[in-house]
């Protein structure tokens, strides 16, 4: 994975004053009582503890190529397939 997943993107959420940062990686998929979250390694925060829950549906606003990117990571056809049309894209 490494670099293949880094972008500038999404607004980091700490702080008063979020401002732009670069994403190092998506690491994970999961959901919560809102929707699907991913969980991103910002880039020059390499411990756990800095990784945040983004909603899936903003993040793929922002960087539709590198949720695409990370979906297909995932061997599994009909579970890609339901995140997609959860996300709204097309196949």
């Amino acid at each position: 994975m490494g670099n293949l997943f880094r972008k500038t993107c999404l607004t980091s959420p700490s702080g008063p004053n979020p401002a732009r940062e670069v994403i190092e990686k998506i690491v994970d998929l999961g959901q919560d009582r809102d929707g699907l979250i991913f969980q991103v390694q910002w880039e020059g925060l390499p411990d756990k503890r800095d990784f945040t829950w983004q909603p899936a549906k903003e993040l793929y606003a922002d960087v539709p190529d590198l949720v695409t990117r990370f979906l297909s990571s995932f061997k599994k056809k009909k579970f890609v397939a339901t995140v997609k049309r959860h996300l709204g894209i097309s196949s």
